[in-house]
C-alpha cells in the first residue's frame, strides 16, 4: 500500500500554509454538545464553527452545520451551545467560521433566513473587461460575509458577493499584486433565489481557504475563467449545487483539495473544460442527495486524478463532449448494488445526456476509472445507462444497467466498413440468476442513421437488415437476443451484416432495452465484444476505444481464429 501526500506540490523554503480545519476524532451522536477534535488551536468561546454533516445514513442535504462554541474544556474538545441535530462521524471536518472582519446584513436571523429584500444586501463589482481593467486591485482576505445575498429581486447580480471583471495579478506590466479571495466565509440570508458567491471573467484569480455555506449554488464561476486556482475550499449545504463552474479555460487552471458536500441536485457542475492540462484533483465530493458531479462540453480524454467521490444516489453525469478519465480515484455510491449490497437503497442510476444511448450514439461518451477505488489494475466505466467493472476471474465485464429507463443501454464500438464488405459480430454473456424482463442482445447498425431502414420502400417497417436496405441515409439495423440459456453460464450469439454498396461506420455492441433489475441486484457478465470484417479498408483506420478491450480483426466468419504458436502438427 502506497500513500502519497503533499510532497507532490513544490513549496519554496519559508512558505506558510493556512490551516482551515481540524478533524473530529470520534463519532458524535445527535443530541449531544461535546465534540472531540484533533486541535482547538485558534478557537474561542462565542465563535461559530462549521461542523461537517458526514453521517452516511443521512441521505438528504439540508442539515445544520454551524454551531456556536460555549466552552473549550481542553485542547482537543469543544462544547457547542445547541445539541447536534444529526450524528457526526470521526474524520468529519470542523472549521472556524467567524472572522474578525465582518460584512453583514443588518438582520441575520438565527435560522439564516430573512423575509424582506432589505435584509438581503449584495456586493457587486463593476464588470470591467477592457485591458485597463487589469489595473484594478481587489483582495478579500479573512472576511466573513454574513447574510449577503439572495435578494428577492432575484437578478443575476443580486445573488450575493460578485467578484466581476478583470483584476490585477502578478505580472511585470500590472504590478506584483494578486487579486483574489482567501480565508473568507460566506453565508446568505436565504438559500433560495440563486444565492451564491460568484465571479465573472476571473482571469488569473486565486480562491483558496474559503467556506461557502448554505446557498443555492454556493460558488458560481460564471462565464469565462482563465488560469484560475480554486484550492482548499469548503462548499457545503446547497439547495442546487455546491459549486457551478463555467469556462475551465487555459492550461494552468486548477481545482484541487476542495470539499464539496451536501447538495440537493448536483455536487459540482462543470462546463467547458478546454484542455487536458486543467487540474481537477484531490477533491472530496461526498454525501449528495442526487448526483455528485455533472460534466458538460468537455474535450475528449479529460483527466481527473486522485479524487474521492462517495455517498450518492446517481452516478456522475456525463454530457456531450468526450470521455472523462479518472485515475487513482475513489468513486462509490454506497447506496446501490454496484457495491455488492444485498439490500441496496435504490436501483443503479446512471445519469447522462438523453442522447448518450446505444441507439443514438455511435460511440457514447463515458467515464472511465483506472485503478478504480485505489485498487491497482481495477477498471470501471459507466455511461449510456450501464455501469461496468472488469472482473479478472470471469475475464469479463460485470454489468449493471440503469433501473429508471428502458431506453437503449450499452456502450457501443464503432468501426469503418468499406462498401462490399461483410461484417461478423459476436458476443458472450452470462446472466445472474433470477433475471427478469427482456434479455440483453447484440446489436449492429449504421452509426449515423436514426431511421434504421424505416421508409426505405415507403413502408413504416423499422429494424430493416442490411440485405434489405441498401440505402445510405436510411441505414440498417439488426439484432439477436440472448436467451435463458445465458442464465448461469455463458451463451454465445453471432450475427452477419451483409455488404452494402456504400462505405459507412458500423455501431455495434451489447444492448439492453429493459430496466430488468427491479430490485437493483440483477446483472450480467459480458465478454469483450467481437467485430470482424472480411475485406477491410486499406485506409489507416482510427483505433476506436481500444481500452474497452473489444476484439477486431479480419475474418470470414464470427468464429474465433486459433493461432498455432509453434511445433509440428502430424
Amino acid at each position: 500500500t502506497v500513500y502519497r501526500t503533499g510532497t507532490e506540490v513544490f513549496h519554496n523554503s519559508g512558505d506558510t500554509v493556512q490551516k482551515i480545519a481540524t478533524p473530529m476524532l470520534v463519532d458524535v451522536s445527535s443530541g449531544t454538545r461535546t465534540i472531540q477534535v484533533a486541535s482547538t488551536a485558534g478557537m474561542a468561546v462565542g465563535q461559530r464553527v462549521f461542523v461537517e454533516a458526514n453521517n452516511p445514513d443521512d441521505t438528504n442535504w439540508d442539515y445544520e452545520m454551524l454551531y456556536e462554541i460555549e466552552s473549550i474544556p481542553n485542547s482537543t474538545s469543544i462544547v457547542v451551545t445547541n445539541n447536534l441535530a444529526q450524528d457526526r462521524k470521526a474524520g468529519g471536518w470542523v472549521s472556524i467560521f467567524d472572522r474578525d472582519t465582518v460584512i453583514a446584513a443588518a438582520t441575520v436571523e438565527e435560522d439564516g433566513q430573512a423575509s424582506t429584500s432589505e435584509d438581503r444586501p449584495y456586493i457587486y463589482h463593476i464588470r470591467w473587461t477592457s485591458a485597463d481593467g487589469y489595473y484594478r486591485r481587489c483582495r478579500y482576505r479573512n472576511c466573513m460575509f454574513d447574510g449577503i445575498g439572495s435578494n428577492s429581486t432575484n437578478s443575476t447580480w443580486y445573488r450575493g458577493v460578485g467578484f466581476n471583471g478583470y483584476m490585477s495579478y502578478e505580472t511585470s506590466s500590472h504590478g506584483a499584486y494578486a487579486s483574489g479571495v482567501e480565508g473568507c466565509t460566506w453565508k446568505p440570508n436565504n438559500s433560495g433565489n440563486s444565492s451564491c458567491f460568484y465571479s465573472r471573467e476571473r482571469h488569473q484569480l486565486t480562491f483558496r481557504n474559503n467556506i461557502f455555506y448554505n446557498g443555492n449554488q454556493n460558488f458560481w464561476a460564471y462565464s469565462s475563467g482563465n488560469n484560475v486556482n480554486f484550492n482548499n475550499n469548503i462548499c457545503a449545504r446547497s439547495q442546487y449545487a455546491t459549486a457551478l463552474i463555467d469556462g475551465m479555460y487555459e492550461p494552468r487552471t486548477t481545482y484541487a483539495y476542495n470539499l464539496f458536500s451536501r447538495s440537493d441536485d448536483y455536487g459540482i457542475l462543470m462546463y467547458h473544460n478546454r484542455t487536458t492540462t486543467v487540474q481537477f484533483r484531490h477533491n472530496y465530493i461526498t454525501h449528495h442527495e442526487q448526483r455528485p458531479m455533472y460534466c458538460y462540453y468537455w474535450h475528449h480524454n479529460s483527466i481527473m486524478d486522485q479524487n474521492y467521490i462517495e455517498y450518492f444516489r446517481s452516478w456522475p453525469y456525463i454530457g456531450t463532449g468526450g470521455d472523462i478519465l479518472f485515475t487513482n480515484s475513489y468513486v462509490r455510491s454506497r447506496r446501490d448494488a454496484t457495491d455488492g449490497l444485498t439490500t441496496p437503497v435504490n436501483g443503479v442510476q446512471i445519469q447522462q445526456d438523453g442522447n448518450q444511448r446505444a441507439d443514438r450514439m455511435g460511440s457514447p461518451q463515458a467515464f472511465y476509472s483506472i485503478d478504480h477505488n485505489f485498487q491497482q489494475n481495477n477498471t470501471a466505466m459507466w455511461g449510456s445507462y450501464v455501469w461496468k467493472n472488469w472482473d479478472n476471474d470471469e475475464n469479463a465485464w460485470k454489468v449493471f444497467r440503469d433501473t429508471a429507463t428502458s431506453t437503449g443501454a450499452g456502450i457501443n464500438e464503432m468501426v469503418y466498413v468499406p462498401a462490399g464488405s461483410t461484417v461478423y459480430v459476436a458476443g458472450e454473456i452470462k446472466i445472474s440468476s433470477g433475471f427478469g424482463g427482456t434479455y440483453p442482445r447484440i446489436m449492429a447498425k449504421a452509426a449515423n442513421s436514426m431511421h434504421n431502414g424505416i421508409h426505405y420502400d415507403g413502408s413504416t417497417t423499422s429494424s430493416q437488415r442490411a440485405e434489405t436496405v441498401d440505402s445510405y441515409p436510411y441505414g440498417h439495423i439488426e439484432s439477436v437476443d440472448f436467451t435463458s440459456s445465458a442464465i448461469g453460464s455463458y451463451e454465445r450469439k453471432t450475427m452477419t451484416i451483409s455488404p452494402v454498396s456504400y462505405d459507412y461506420f458500423l455501431a455495434a455492441g451489447y444492448e439492453s432495452t429493459s430496466t430488468n433489475a427491479g430490485d437493483g441486484l440483477e446483472h450480467w457478465f459480458e465478454k469483450p465484444f467481437e467485430i470482424y470484417i472480411d475485406k477491410p479498408s486499406g485506409n489507416v483506420e482510427k483505433k476506436f476505444d481500444t481500452r474497452r478491450q473489444s476484439k477486431h480483426g479480419v475474418n470470414n466468419s464470427a468464429t474465433r481464429k486459433k493461432r498455432r504458436l509453434g511445433g509440428r502438427i502430424k
